[in-house]
């Protein structure tokens, strides 16, 4: 059974996941066992970039990875959304490091953005 946090996440309904876990007791970081996902995750895989960021500051785990060991970092390059993969690497407390395999891994997508946004940060971090 699916939690319902992870269907609300999964669409990207950011008003029901607070009501889930203000009045119903949710788990903020429960995973869905077929996946190994939580629903930060799920909010990152759909494209729900919003939902994301505001699951992070709701206190979500972004150190999790799901059953397959793929990060969250590494889950947003992959569903190709540069918007949160911008937002993981300039917010420096979530530790997520830019290098030639994060690189290499939006290369691999074939997204333009993604690969923009990892070489913009490389670039910048070079200069400093």
């Amino acid at each position: 059974e699916v939690p319902a946090i992870i269907w609300a996440s999964y669409y990207g309904l950011t008003d029901i996941i607070h009501l889930l876990l203000s009045e119903y007791g949710a788990e903020l970081d429960e995973v869905e066992l077929a996946t190994g996902q939580t629903a930060l995750m799920w909010a990152v895989s759909q494209g729900h970039t919003q939902t994301a960021i505001e699951l992070l500051e709701l206190g979500a785990n972004h150190d999790i990875r799901t059953d397959k060991g793929v990060n969250l970092i590494e889950l947003a390059i992959q569903k190709k959304n540069a918007t949160f993969v911008s937002y993981l690497l300039e917010h420096k407390e979530f530790g997520f490091v830019t290098d030639n395999k994060l690189l290499e891994q939006a290369i691999n997508t074939g997204c333009a953005h993604t690969v923009k946004v990892v070489l913009d940060v490389i670039l910048t971090a070079e200069k400093t």
